[in-house]
């Protein structure tokens, strides 16, 4: 048996750092790579129940097929990847007292009813505009300007409270949708910028199937599946609070256990809060940086009826900040991935946010009288609840403020060339796709680094 050459440690089992440990493993199969977990089970905030009377997710629903990397991490690990339901492409707004369905596509959106003439030309007009070179904006003043501040209400807003929970107002355009972001910055037209990134995308050999690009897509099992497979092909150690980072001669010393242990690379993969504090002493300016990156609290509550209820078929709906509710939306769980949920209904519903986030300290009973109350008018649901549990996230998403891209840039500069790397959501996007994309970045990051001071 080979002698292992590297000792690493990944600090955090989320799907960041697991995904980095399997990589890593790839890269470097001779390397000793253990990745330490303060919880007892891996997975971070995807949680799927299989055993209850209704199967539920309680965090992540799913991901998207944006990308090829998540499809071929999934194909390597043997899991069945399903995609949603097609009646899933049938999302709806709550709107002025009605469920209103949202258009499908460009065409669509100009003839729907619930837009002005000015928003449909600003559409229309996406195609003659000229690059605007801001650092940065907040997401609902990018889209104000693009198109209209309608727009950015009716449309942009109530998307985010799906995506971030956030206030658009506050949310950097440039960290949180930098593709787009990049896109009216390099072409002036949004439309014309995002072909020409898929067209590259394509070249590549990243972009999926055309007829698979866009879909929502879980796993046979329930998300949990993904994690649960990464955590067989990595060494886990879990129970094990990593306390503090220090670095004597460039070597990193993690202290677990009551004792010191040097490693020639560590990987944080965990919250920023957590990442700030183990890193205080060693590094206190990136720990300055990474305290500041604030996190949105998300309530799940999932609803489960032994009947099939009269409700639209479809996604779910979401509801613009500027409307009466207590909820951000509700998805039509049942709906969009049958093969994983029982006969009958189950909803799942979001709640709190930027919005109302002292919802999250509601008793339970509190919460379910509330969200009754929701599903009854904006679904006509009568019928008592079968089943019910909820999870208020305290620390659910990151927030990318303005500005979000400096402490990035910050900490990437003090890192530079040194035994010591951050991977996962507090800095490079909060979907599972990005914790994928992330995880192989670093791994390859750390595979250069190790190459150039070892060998």
């Amino acid at each position: 048996m080979p002698e292992k050459t590297h000792r690493i440690a990944v600090v955090g089992a989320g799907l960041s750092g697991l995904a980095t440990a399997y990589f890593l493993g790839k890269e470097l199969p001779d390397a000793e790579i253990t990745v330490f977990e303060e919880e007892s089970a891996a997975g971070g905030k995807i949680l799927s129940e299989r055993k209850a009377e209704f199967p539920h997710e309680m965090g992540p629903n799913g991901f998207l097929s944006s990308r090829r990397e998540i499809f071929e991490l999934c194909q390597e690990l043997g899991l069945e990847v399903l995609f949603a339901n097609e009646d899933a492409a049938k999302r709806y707004l709550w709107m002025d007292g009605a469920l209103k369905r949202i258009p499908e596509g460009p065409v669509s959106m100009m003839t729907w009813g619930e837009l002005s003439l000015k928003t449909k030309l600003s559409l229309f007009g996406d195609i003659f505009k000229k690059p605007r070179l801001e650092e940065d904006e907040s997401l609902y003043d990018f889209v104000s300007q693009q198109f209209t501040e309608e727009f950015a209400m009716k449309i942009a807003d109530p998307f985010v409270a799906g995506v971030f929970a956030a206030d658009p107002k506050k949310l950097s355009m440039r960290s949180a949708f930098p593709a787009v972001f990049e896109a009216q910055r390099s072409h002036g037209s949004v439309i014309k910028g995002m072909k020409a990134a898929y067209k590259e995308k394509v070249e590549k050999g990243l972009a999926p199937a055309k007829r698979k690009r866009g879909r929502l897509c879980s796993l046979r099992g329930g998300m949990r599946s993904l994690p649960a497979e990464l955590s067989k092909r990595v060494n886990l150690k879990s129970d094990t609070q990593v306390t503090t980072l220090n670095v004597e001669d460039e070597k990193p010393i993690l202290c677990f256990d009551g004792q010191q242990h040097d490693f020639d690379a560590v990987i944080f993969a965990t919250p920023a809060d957590r990442t700030s504090e183990m890193m205080t002493a060693a590094m206190p300016g990136v720990a300055e940086n990474l305290v500041h990156v604030p996190y949105t609290p998300v309530g799940v509550a999932v609803c489960g009826f032994s009947k099939t209820l009269d409700i639209p078929r479809g996604f779910g709906f979401l509801v613009p900040s500027n409307q009466e509710s207590r909820v951000l939306g509700v998805l039509f769980s049942s709906q969009i991935f049958p093969e994983n949920h029982a006969e009958g209904t189950t909803l799942r519903v979001m709640f709190g946010g930027a919005r109302e986030p002292g919802l999250l300290d509601l008793s339970e009973e509190e919460l379910k009288e509330i969200i009754a109350k929701e599903l009854k008018e904006k679904l006509g649901v009568d019928d008592a609840m079968d089943f019910f549990r909820v999870i208020p996230w305290k620390r659910a998403i990151p927030m990318y403020e303005l500005g979000h891209h400096k402490k990035v840039e910050y900490i990437q500069n003090a890192l530079r060339e040194k035994s010591i790397f951050i991977t996962g959501t507090s800095l490079y996007g909060v979907s599972m796709n990005d914790c994928i994309v992330s995880g192989q970045n670093c791994a390859e990051q750390v595979k250069n680094y190790l190459r150039s001071k070892y060998d």
